[in-house]
């Protein structure tokens, strides 16, 4: 009798699907960590705090010396002043200067803007730093936006949860493309308030695919992605 229980055990466990357990063993549950030195990371100065007023931020990812990405909400759509952006800001440390916004541009549909300085708005740390950078902005299309899932992913901003002041970088991955009825990217990334308007780059080769624009009540980063459309509206401000 307990030999022919023991078989029948047996045959239900090898019975079992094994993709759930599969797909535990292949997902990042994503994980924040503080950038100790921006100046020692090549990637911190290429993402920024930003500040649209005093008392409150949002993070940016530059694209140009002169433009970057952020959310629409942090100014909302019309703004009496645009504030000023601190690359790779550290504490109370601002090692790559800073850029005052002159010109703001709020995408009419989605949550995201374009900010965008002169040369007058530029420090000169800024201006020393910054003068050549140029981020690629290529549009996805529904299909390759939909093979992102399970794609390594990593982000830098500014968390209010960890006092905001510090840029941190957040790693995870894409769970799934979700084109209605939100048009977001789910991910396993940490987000909390201060990182909306973070850029999102694939891990394997940097490549710009959204950014932050809220969170799940767990924690985690809803990505407002760049499609063909919004790679266009940008490429036709920022150029």
């Amino acid at each position: 009798m307990k030999k022919t229980l023991l078989l029948i055990l047996l045959f239900v466990i090898l019975g079992l699907p094994a993709s759930k357990s599969l797909s535990y063993a292949t997902s990042d549950p994503g994980k924040q960590t503080v950038v100790d030195d921006t100046t020692k990371d090549p990637k911190s100065k290429y993402n920024a705090k930003y500040e649209p007023s005093v008392g409150t931020h949002c993070s940016s990812v530059l694209l140009t010396s002169s433009a970057a990405l952020t959310v629409k909400h942090c100014l909302g759509p019309s703004p009496s002043s645009f504030g000023t952006i601190y690359p790779g800001e550290s504490g109370l440390q601002t090692p790559f200067g800073y850029m005052n916004i002159r010109t703001y541009i709020p995408h009419s549909t989605y949550d995201i803007a374009i900010l965008k300085g002169t040369d007058n708005d530029k420090s000169s740390a800024y201006k020393y730093y910054l003068k050549n950078i140029k981020t690629e902005v290529k549009g996805l299309t529904d299909d390759e936006l939909d093979k992102l899932k399970g794609k390594k992913i990593y982000s830098y901003g500014y968390p209010y949860q960890f006092s905001g002041y510090k840029q941190y970088l957040s790693t995870g991955t894409v769970e799934f493309y979700e084109k209605t009825p939100h048009n977001v990217l789910r991910t396993t990334m940490p987000a909390t308030g201060g990182q909306s308007g973070s850029g999102v780059f694939l891990q394997e080769n940097d490549q710009l695919i959204g950014i932050i624009i809220t969170a799940t009540p767990n924690g985690q980063a809803n990505v407002l992605p760049i499609s063909q459309e919004i790679a266009n509206w940008i490429n036709q401000n920022t150029n």
